[in-house]
């Protein structure tokens, strides 16, 4: 890692620090709330500096990623790698998963550490009101001078006093907030510090660090600007979800509707000292089972206000969440619920193992459905209420095979059926299609009530052949998608359309095959004949 930071490409990149005239217009303001009454009020020399444009990036960028499937941990503290994962969620659903550096890190914090060598990631501009500090030392004795602090965005005043032909060391740092700590043992340059560093369920204490640091030399009779790019110092982490490609076996937009909370281990969660100069970091107690848990859901349940329709999007990105720790190649990252179009698909405990976190790297974590080796999938309708008589023994294959109402999906013998229950629900059910019995061992669900995760139903036994077996879950019913003639409220609260089972089926004189079974409904309502139900089987 460290010979890919020093390519010539990084030389003449970012090297951010700006020694001009005062007449810079700057597009990033800011605003001294603090006088220099922490440092020396005597200050009567006849230069100043006025901070002008800031921006903040992380350490690296994409050079030093190895695009692989897997971690190479002889090549660990070396390399980056992009780790990719297949994984099941608690229902057996499985899911893509890319956790990526979006920007790698370097060994030493390169541009704070008054390194030429700029590694970064590409610079945004500091968001208004984010405040920062600044801190000036005398650079051959490495005292402390004077300090101000600013708001990004707002009008600002120039730190005055300071003396002309002077080489003075600037340290800027944020803790990208509103406010920002004071520095621990500042009198001298070599153990200016912060302490006590840590983050929180909500995101938001003083854990998210960034700084840099210079030397100016300053002319007599001027007013010089200090500008530069700010770098995160800790692990970061984005989470983004796309589930779009759930329309193909719901007919439903594939809306986020809410993200759960996301824990992550063996993270230490806090810093008890970072010395500027240095760069040193000091973790607090790190164990294997040290986790932090973001418990706030990352996305607000979003509620459904009409009748019909589902809100949200299909895209979800989460802000940075702040990780306080060390290099560690034994992560765990768990995602706790991912509930779409308004209650009607759930995925639960999304877990990822042998995660690779490295300190003072952003990472993207990417999240999709896995709808690879779906082997059948069936459209049945339209249907209502009085589509059917309601019947165990006049279900939706019994028009299928006289040739009517579309298809089910059907697979090594077994055909996904249902049928009308009454309004405003339907029964989902399996048949054997097949001259032969099948065995099943499979995990049932489905999602009475929004995002409810406790209505399962373990099923097990042998199908003879042309049975049907219905009971898959404890209600054993599902509503039609819409459900149009209740309220908004209620249909928060009660409206699911679909059934999964996961596990096995294993026809006679075969292996067990792992398989997935899905139920998805979508249309107007029970009273109205524009209703579809959707099957597909998935091998896993």
């Amino acid at each position: 890692m460290k010979s890919n930071l020093l390519k010539q490409h990084y030389k003449t990149i970012f090297n951010t620090i700006f020694l001009t005239p005062f007449f810079l217009i700057t597009s990033c303001r800011s605003n001294d709330n603090i006088t220099n009454a922490e440092g020396n009020t005597n200050l009567n020399g006849n230069a100043s500096v006025i901070p002008g444009i800031f921006n903040t990036a992380s350490e690296g960028e994409n050079d030093n990623i190895e695009k692989t499937a897997s971690i190479d941990k002889s090549k660990a503290g070396t390399l980056e790698v992009t780790q990719k994962q297949t994984v099941a969620d608690e229902f057996g659903s499985l899911y893509d998963v890319i956790l990526a550096p979006s920007r790698t890190s370097s060994t030493k914090n390169t541009q704070a550490s008054l390194n030429t060598i700029a590694a970064l990631g590409t610079p945004t501009n500091l968001t208004n009101g984010v405040m920062y500090k600044v801190l000036v030392y005398d650079k051959a004795t490495g005292n402390f001078v004077t300090s101000k602090n600013y708001t990004a965005g707002s009008a600002i005043t120039p730190i005055t006093g300071l003396n002309g032909g002077q080489t003075y060391t600037f340290i800027v740092y944020s803790v990208n907030g509103t406010t920002v700590p004071s520095p621990a043992n500042q009198a001298n340059l070599s153990t200016v510090a912060l302490t006590n560093l840590s983050n929180n369920a909500n995101n938001n204490n003083n854990s998210d660090l960034m700084y840099f640091m210079t030397d100016l030399t300053l002319a007599s009779n001027s007013n010089t600007t200090l500008s530069g790019t700010m770098l995160h110092q800790f692990a970061r982490l984005k989470l983004h979800i796309n589930t779009s490609n759930i329309n193909s076996i719901t007919a439903t937009p594939g809306n986020i509707t809410e993200v759960g909370g996301i824990s992550v281990l063996p993270v230490g969660n806090s810093v008890t000292n970072f010395n500027f100069s240095t760069g040193q970091i000091t973790y607090g107690a790190v164990s294997g089972g040290s986790t932090i848990n973001f418990t706030n859901p990352q996305l607000t349940r979003i509620p459904i206000t009409t009748t019909t329709g589902f809100p949200g999007n299909p895209q979800y990105d989460s802000k940075a969440l702040v990780l306080l720790t060390p290099t560690t190649t034994n992560g765990q990252i768990t995602i706790s619920r991912v509930v779409t179009d308004g209650g009607m698909e759930y995925m639960g405990n999304i877990t990822i193992n042998n995660a690779r976190i490295t300190e003072k790297t952003d990472y993207d974590l990417t999240i999709t459905p896995n709808l690879s080796n779906i082997v059948s999938i069936g459209s049945y309708g339209p249907f209502y209420s009085s589509s059917t008589t309601n019947s165990f023994n006049n279900s939706f294959s019994d028009a299928v095979t006289g040739g009517s109402n579309g298809n089910l999906a059907s697979y090594s013998g077994i055909m996904l059926d249902g049928y009308i229950s009454g309004a405003p629900y339907y029964t989902p059910m399996f048949k054997n299609i097949s001259s032969t019995p099948i065995a099943y061992n499979l995990k049932c669900g489905a999602r009475y009530s929004y995002g409810n995760t406790s209505n399962t139903r373990t099923v097990s036994g042998t199908l003879a052949a042309n049975a049907k077996l219905q009971n898959l879950d404890p209600d054993n019913i599902v509503f039609f998608s819409g459900y149009n003639n209740i309220s908004a409220a209620d249909r928060n609260n009660t409206t699911t359309d679909q059934e999964t089972c996961t596990g096995t089926i294993t026809p006679q004189g075969s292996s067990a095959i792992n398989i997935v079974f899905r139920w998805r409904t979508s249309g107007s309502g029970y009273n109205v004949n524009n209703n579809y139900l959707t099957t597909s089987i998935q091998v896993k």
